[in-house]
């Protein structure tokens, strides 16, 4: 996602159906990492959870990029 993307869940329409990809183009070995935690390598599929977020891209020892989003709503209690 772009910097400054948000997010909105849809309650009606299941998580597992509302993933964002995540895409390392010719990259070998890219992390990704959502809040500092690893979340996978290469292209993934990641289930957004409501907040704010800092998304970024390892290289190596290095942070190649780094976004901010905010994703709004989710489930239905």
């Amino acid at each position: 996602p772009a910097d400054g993307t948000v997010l909105a869940l849809d309650p009606d329409i299941p998580p597992r159906l509302q993933r964002v990809r995540f895409v390392a183009s010719q990259v070998d070995g890219a992390e990704w990492l959502v809040d500092g935690e690893r979340v996978g390598r290469g292209d993934l599929l990641w289930t957004p959870v409501p907040g704010r977020h800092a998304i970024a891209l390892r290289l190596g020892d290095a942070e190649a990029d780094v976004v901010a989003i905010e994703v709004r709503g989710g489930l239905r209690q």
